[in-house]
């Protein structure tokens, strides 16, 4: 995080307040939504633990799609967690709460620079009572919109620090900007928003050397360079996203940016209408603060209007990108997930806006004492589930680690022959895992592919014998618990 220079007492009511952030998220994860496992994390969270048992050769292949970096990065930054900590769940969850906290310390350093001490205040505030779907968002390790807004504001500090350095600085300063977004851009495609900001901002600043931040974007893309050369498919698809273009119909973009924050709930099991009163509230002061960087420029202030008309400009012309997200009816933060980058960029708005008038100060002091009262209703106790192994129980989890029988062939029933059992098997025997998770998912596959060789050749030897070929009782119990479950699919 940047420096900047603030008053002593300014300065240490910040901290205080990202010190009980800190806190409260600590709680959310121990008895709040971060004691949940999201479907899609959990593929996050096995790669994790495979990687921390060592089978860093497979990195790519545990990549569960190929258009998800932040999948592999937070797989990657829980190795040393699952290590040092072992893996509990709440070992798992510290990857996305360092991320969240990440966004809130960048996000303070931005709105110091711009407004002053007090609207870093007034962001970090706004922060601790974002809206209840935004936080269970923020402890859930997708690997994409939430956590790249780390990358968006750590780009965006080090970019609007860098054009008030001396050259000696400025350069490495910017150089750095576009690193850090273009390795934001291999973590998620959507953090995009934020490269297209820091471009206007630099042309503005040309004589700064605004543009230099153009020579940090190569240093950003060494993970797309290794991801295609190991997955074939990566490319092609990568070209055919980055092609489309589609016009959003007027009134779904406006269900899309308002009308599915009331409908869907914004406030848990909450009315309609105050859900969309608050969400309303927060736009509004978006707007203020975006008139108040206009009537006063300077680039640290111009940066988060100009980084939000990006975001709304991208939804407005790749509706091809979100077209499929039906309208809520319920509560549902997994369908407002894309939206997620808009709480922390309105929240930079708000906190300039509330620096400027005070009216819109005693807006901010009423929305943030809303989601400051709705915050702990999310807590229902310490959950059990938290403390214990994190591996999640999956139903048909293709394990890259373990070996393939000879000659490799892979089909649409899976590694279902002899061979493909015996390597199981032999794979089993011939190494131990540090971690529990990891035996557990090795367990699975050869579960999955027994259950195959049953359906087609129930009368192989392998279909009774391979139980007994396990040296380990708790493998043989986990063993029958997987085949139990693939039978009754």
């Amino acid at each position: 995080m940047v420096r900047v220079r603030v008053p002593m007492s300014a300065r240490r009511w910040i901290w205080l307040l990202l010190a009980l952030e800190a806190l409260l998220v600590m709680v959310d994860v121990l008895m709040g939504p971060g004691a949940q496992l999201a479907p899609e994390e959990a593929w996050n969270l096995r790669a994790g633990l495979q990687l921390a048992c060592g089978h860093t050769d497979r990195l790519w292949d545990l990549q569960y799609r190929s258009f998800c970096g932040g999948c592999t990065a937070e797989a990657v930054l829980a190795v040393p967690l699952f290590r040092g900590l072992g893996e509990a769940l709440w070992t798992w969850k510290l990857v996305p709460a360092g991320f969240h906290l990440a966004v809130v310390g960048l996000g303070a350093a931005l709105s110091a620079r711009a407004w002053g001490a007090p609207a870093a205040a007034g962001f970090v505030a706004w922060m601790i009572a974002a809206p209840p779907f935004y936080r269970e968002l923020a402890l859930t390790g997708y690997g994409n919109h939430v956590e790249g807004t780390a990358f968006v504001f750590g780009s965006a500090v080090l970019g609007v620090e860098g054009l008030r350095r001396g050259w000696a600085l400025r350069v490495p300063l910017l150089v750095a900007a576009g690193a850090v977004g273009s390795l934001g851009l291999w973590f998620a495609w959507s953090t995009a928003y934020g490269l297209a900001a820091l471009g206007v901002l630099s042309l503005w600043a040309w004589r700064r050397g605004g543009p230099l931040w153009l020579l940090g974007l190569p240093a950003g893309w060494w993970p797309w360079r290794s991801l295609l050369a190991a997955d074939s498919g990566a490319a092609p698809y990568a070209a055919d996203w980055w092609r489309g273009l589609a016009l959003a119909p007027v009134h779904e973009w406006w269900r899309w940016l308002v009308g599915d924050f009331g409908a869907g709930g914004l406030l848990v099991q909450a009315p309609g209408l105050p859900s969309l009163a608050w969400w309303g509230l927060l736009w509004g002061l978006g707007l203020a603060g975006t008139v108040a960087a206009w009537r006063s420029p300077s680039r640290a202030r111009l940066w988060a209007p100009l980084a939000l008309c990006a975001l709304l400009a991208a939804w407005l012309l790749r509706y091809d990108a979100w077209h499929d997200t039906y309208p809520l009816d319920t509560w549902s933060p997994f369908l407002l997930r894309y939206r997620s980058p808009l709480v922390p960029l309105l929240g930079l708005l708000a906190a300039g806006a509330a620096v400027q008038w005070p009216w819109a100060r005693r807006v901010l002091v009423v929305v943030c004492g809303v989601g400051l009262c709705v915050r702990p209703l999310g807590w229902t106790g310490l959950s059990p589930r938290v403390l214990q192994s994190a591996y999640p129980t999956l139903q048909s989890p293709p394990d890259p680690t373990v070996p393939a029988g000879r000659p490799v062939m892979r089909h649409a029933r899976g590694l279902t022959r002899p061979q493909d059992v015996q390597a199981a098997l032999d794979f089993l025997s011939s190494h131990q895992d540090p971690l529990r998770g990891c035996r557990l998912d090795h367990l699975n596959e050869l579960g999955h592919r027994l259950h195959g060789l049953a359906r087609t050749q129930p009368d192989h030897p392998l279909v009774e014998g391979a139980r007994a070929e396990l040296s380990d009782p708790l493998d043989r119990a986990y063993l029958d618990g997987v085949l139990a479950r693939q039978r009754q699919r």
